[in-house]
């Protein structure tokens, strides 16, 4: 038994962590900014809070499926166990969009803290149920249907780093992930029938404290619209979904501070109106790719999940390595905080280093390579590092594929299309551990010894076509001048994509919209003081919009 404080402990530790890491950038004013880290450290809470709510039953769900009798014992008590777990993935599926449609309305900000308050009282809810159906149920509306973050936070993560620093931003809410997906369960396992009356009450209380705090951290240091600094030139939302330019007032606060700022007009002719449909823009190369992308990302994610302890718990007739709870907790608990390490403090290097394209080639093709030899590894450390290894490869596949969805559609559609991206990443995930699962047992039964590769080569399979996929994402030049084609009919200014859609280092200035052949209307023209474009430093907005 622990006190509740006590079990929050780690996760404002994560918060210091997420405060204090030093992330590299060109431009000081945005990485070593306090508002930058403080918005960094709210999304990582929330994040916690995501992770929590459906983690920690792990550790506790087949035996409270026993103990409240919704299951005949604890042998008996797989299926409701899964019941509740899965209702999480799925309730997601039917409200990404209408999430993306929410955040793009009313502002991404205002998506969280709702999302947030369906978490805490899921949390209070679950805690206090008795009957089986009513915990299925409050686990599908509360902590799926309500949950926001899944769709939110890409979009976020683009809002708050910009091009060059959202894969920054999107490693550190994955690298907590990873680490509360640790201690999530070990925190619902010890606080588990403190009250035996309620045994599940205790553990979604710690969750519901956690998601309050979360909510907290939103509302304090995710800036309101009279706090934002940064401009934006087309229109786009902040993350408050308001649409503002900088003002005189704006560029004057700038220019007493020594920077030269040139004052830039939204042109009469962009407005939101006159933009393509949603459909035109989710059906445009090369968003359907990338939607399938990001599907395939999730199967294969809750597939590795599953397999690889069905394999490890396998006995050695059958080519497992018949290991038992304790050494797997051990395994996984080590191999979370190694690629939780990684994604935290390496990924955003490796990726201005090597460009995000070339790294999720590198890790679809290196997670390849392991899923096909991992069946032949007899020794648990070896084991225990090529989990960490592929643990953090599927981490740097799930950030580059978020900042090739943010890179590729304008900042008014871009919530939307991550809840797309969402819905069918929810299906993925969804299918992906049962369907595999299956085909794991169905090939033993059939094959024996030999069938345990089956489910492996499937797996390493589905990652090879996501390496041809990544190579069909069409390069900055082709992919600049077809957009800016398309959009010069309803925008008197277009950019190209930013280059870390290819990979390559991102520079998002006037010269390289003068060389994307881009037709740029006379307002947007000699701007380079101000269009560092969403990368820029966050600047002070407008009191009013022009």
């Amino acid at each position: 038994h622990i006190s509740p404080l006590v079990s929050f402990h780690p996760h404002i530790c994560l918060l210091f962590v997420a405060m204090a890491t030093p992330i590299s950038s060109s431009n000081v004013g945005v990485a070593e900014s306090s508002l930058f880290r403080r918005m960094v450290a709210a999304v990582c809470v929330c994040n916690c809070a995501h992770f929590y709510t459906i983690c920690s039953l792990f550790s506790y769900g087949g035996i409270l499926a026993a103990d409240l009798s919704w299951a005949i014992d604890r042998d008996h008590a797989g299926t409701i166990a899964g019941y509740l777990q899965s209702a999480n993935v799925i309730g997601r599926v039917p409200t990404s969009l209408l999430w993306g449609y929410f955040g793009d309305r009313f502002g991404l900000r205002s998506a969280l803290i709702v999302g947030m308050l369906s978490l805490f009282v899921g949390c209070l809810l679950f805690g206090l149920c008795k009957s089986a159906a009513v915990a299925i149920l409050v686990r599908f509306v509360f902590l799926g249907m309500g949950n926001s973050w899944v769709t939110i936070f890409p979009a976020i993560s683009m809002e708050i780093g910009g091009p060059e620093k959202q894969t920054a931003v999107v490693g550190m809410i994955l690298g907590t992930g990873a680490v509360v997906q640790l201690l999530g369960p070990a925190i619902g396992g010890w606080t588990y029938s403190m009250i035996e009356a309620q045994p599940a009450l205790v553990p979604n209380l710690a969750g519901a404290a956690l998601c309050l705090f979360a909510l907290a951290t939103t509302l304090l240091w995710l800036p309101q619209q009279q706090q934002q600094q940064q401009c934006r030139f087309d229109g786009a939302p902040t993350l408050d979904g308001n649409v503002e330019a900088c003002s005189d007032k704006a560029g004057e606060e700038e220019k007493d501070e020594g920077q030269d700022v040139e004052m830039v007009e939204l042109s009469p002719i962009a407005t939101r109106a006159d933009r393509p449909g949603f459909v035109a823009v989710v059906c445009r190369r090369p968003v359907p790719l990338l939607i399938w992308m990001r599907a395939a990302c999730g199967f294969l994610n809750f597939a590795f999940f599953e397999v690889v302890p069905l394999w490890a718990i396998s006995s050695r007739q059958l080519g497992g390595l018949q290991l038992d709870q304790d050494i797997l907790g051990t395994m996984f608990a080590v191999s979370a905080l190694l690629s939780g390490f990684f994604m935290i403090f390496c990924l955003q290097k490796v990726t201005e280093n090597y460009g995000l394209r070339k790294c999720s080639l590198v890790a679809n093709f290196g997670n390849a390579i392991l899923f096909a030899t991992m069946p032949l590894v007899s020794s648990i450390w070896i084991l225990t590092g090529i989990h960490a290894i592929m643990n953090s490869f599927m981490g740097t596949t799930e950030a580059s594929y978020i900042a090739f969805v943010n890179n590729s559609v304008d900042a008014d559609s871009r919530a939307r299309v991550n809840g797309v991206c969402a819905m069918f990443e929810s299906i993925g995930k969804a299918f992906g551990p049962f369907s595999m699962a299956v085909l794991f047992s169905w090939s033993l039964e059939a094959w024996g010894f030999a069938g345990h590769f089956m489910v492996f080569l499937v797996l390493a399979s589905l990652h090879l076509s996501l390496v041809f996929a990544t190579f069909c994402l069409p390069d900055m030049e082709t992919y600049s001048k077809e957009k800016c084609d398309e959009d010069n009919e309803f925008a008197s200014g277009c950019h190209p994509r930013p280059a870390n859609v290819l990979g390559r280092r991102h520079e998002f200035r006037d010269d390289v919209a003068a060389d994307a052949s881009c037709e740029v209307d006379e307002a947007f023209e000699g701007r380079a003081a101000v269009v560092e474009g969403e990368s820029s430093p966050l600047r002070p907005p407008n009191q009013e919009q022009q």
